[in-house]
C-alpha cells in the first residue's frame, strides 16, 4: 500500500485595483502526540475545525521535558512507536499558529504515520531539536497522566500564550 498524501491546492484569483492577485493555500495532515491531542488545547491554538483520527509513527518516541508539562518526540529505534492523533487537511494559517505554539525547541518535519485501519499517511510532526535533548527526562511522557493531573494546570499556564 502506498502513502496517501492529501494536499489541497486552492487558487483564488480576485481582482484588486486592476491587478490579478493569486493566493495559494496548502493543507497537510498534522500528527500530534502531546498536549495538542487534547481538544481543549488544540482548539485554543487553531481557528478551523478539522477531522481527526488515531495514528502512530514507528521509529519515534516521546519523553517528558524536565520541569515542563509537555512532551518531546525524538527519533528512536525501529521498534519504537509514537501514538497520537492526526488532524487532517490543516490549513497553512493554522500551521503557522502551531509553529508559534511549539516554539524554538521543535522543528516540523514530514514523516509517515499509520492509521488505526492500517493506512499510511504523509504527516507533519513536531520533533524536538537535538540541541535541546539535554532537557529531556528519562521517563516517557504519559498522556493519561497529563489528562488527569496536568491538563488544567497546562491550560492555566498557557492561557496568555495561545
Amino acid at each position: 500500500m502506498g502513502v496517501r498524501e492529501d494536499r489541497v491546492y486552492n487558487f483564488n484569483r480576485p481582482v484588486e485595483k486592476g491587478w490579478l492577485s493569486v493566493w495559494r493555500s496548502i493543507s497537510v495532515h498534522v500528527f500530534t502526540y502531546g498536549s495538542l491531542m487534547f481538544p481543549e488545547v488544540w482548539e485554543r491554538v487553531v481557528k478551523e475545525r478539522y477531522r481527526s483520527q488515531s495514528a502512530r509513527i514507528f521509529g519515534m518516541r516521546s519523553f517528558a521535558v524536565l520541569d515542563e508539562l509537555y512532551p518531546a518526540a525524538v527519533q528512536g529505534v525501529v521498534e519504537d512507536r509514537l501514538e497520537g492523533i492526526v488532524y487532517l487537511n490543516v490549513e497553512e494559517r493554522d500551521l503557522l499558529s502551531l509553529d508559534r505554539f511549539e516554539g524554538e525547541q521543535y522543528v516540523r518535519k514530514s514523516v509517515v504515520a499509520e492509521t488505526e485501519d492500517g493506512e499510511s499517511l504523509s504527516v507533519q510532526v513536531y520533533e524536538f531539536k537535538s540541541e535541546y535533548h539535554s532537557l529531556l527526562d528519562t521517563s516517557e511522557w504519559d498522556a493519561e497522566r497529563f489528562r488527569s493531573e496536568s491538563l488544567v494546570e497546562f491550560l492555566r499556564r498557557e492561557q496568555d500564550g495561545f
